[in-house]
């Protein structure tokens, strides 16, 4: 088992996991610690017949000597965990598509995480806001969240979780839909943030305020007398507005970041076919 291959008579069966982080292919240890990877239950073992086995051997990248092929091990297909997202599986959608993240900040006991639980539990049961419920990576996570406010958790007032501490800072995903189906679906990834952080830091109170909204909000500080400064990032058509409103109001400093994001550097001997199909 340690070799990650189980002979048999008119088969050889090998071991596969579940979980992308496991290493029992290549050095029989399991994910989970279990002496035995077949308790586990990421194991996922695929067997392979006879003529199969045949045709690796004759294929040249098969090792006769071990009687296991020198090429990469197979792997199985990864499956999500259903828990909370650290930095790299957040980094993981936006790579996949554009991404709205929305972080909820505030002091102790302000309804931070209620506000979580209950954007999902709203989704469970329709439309919220002209948008559908479409998929969900994080869904045990959610219920998680959601379980201490339900008569299931067998507490005679509801409750819900605490904010983690910004070392343990997770999101949560949620992919929602207009209801009109016109458009594609939107990715979003959620996370409570303690305000009591800022207070940590040094920063008297009042000083820092986070306001969320849309291109209503956004133009109302812009053009507001008492700001004095504005800084924007996003398309070049929104930008213009924003300097318009910054430079109408009390000529407030603005600083912006527009355009696309990502850039890439494409090197002479750079295989382009090849990127297009990956």
């Amino acid at each position: 088992m340690s070799n990650a291959t189980i002979n048999n008579a008119a088969t050889s069966e090998f071991v596969m996991c579940k979980e992308p982080a496991c290493t029992v292919v290549t050095d029989g240890m399991c994910y989970e610690g279990l002496a035995n990877p077949s308790q586990c239950p990421n194991y996922a073992p695929l067997v392979i017949g006879d003529d199969e086995i045949a045709a690796l051997e004759a294929d040249a990248d098969w090792d006769a000597e071990t009687s296991e092929p020198s090429r990469e091990p197979l792997v199985g297909v990864p499956l999500f965990t259903g828990r909370e997202l650290d930095h790299a599986g957040a980094h993981r959608i936006m790579l996949h598509a554009v991404t709205r993240v929305i972080v909820l900040a505030g002091p102790n006991d302000s309804g931070k995480t209620t506000l979580l639980a209950s954007i999902f539990e709203h989704f469970l049961q329709g439309a919220l806001a002209g948008y559908l419920f479409a998929g969900c990576e994080t869904s045990p996570a959610f219920d998680s969240r959601c379980h201490l406010s339900r008569t299931d958790s067998g507490r005679r007032t509801e409750d819900t979780e605490r904010t983690k501490s910004f070392s343990e800072q997770t999101m949560l995903h949620l992919r929602v839909r207009d209801e009109a189906l016109l458009n594609p679906p939107r990715d979003l990834l959620l996370s409570d943030l303690r305000g009591e952080l800022f207070n940590e830091a040094g920063f008297p109170p009042g000083v820092v305020n986070l306001l969320s909204g849309a291109g209503q909000t956004g133009s109302l500080l812009a053009s507001h007398m008492k700001i004095a400064k504005i800084s924007f990032t996003g398309s070049a058509a929104t930008g213009r507005k924003v300097q318009e409103a910054a430079t109408k109001s009390n000529l407030k400093k603005c600083t912006l970041e527009l355009g696309g994001k990502s850039p890439a550097l494409i090197f002479d001997d750079a295989d382009i076919e090849n990127a297009l199909n990956q």
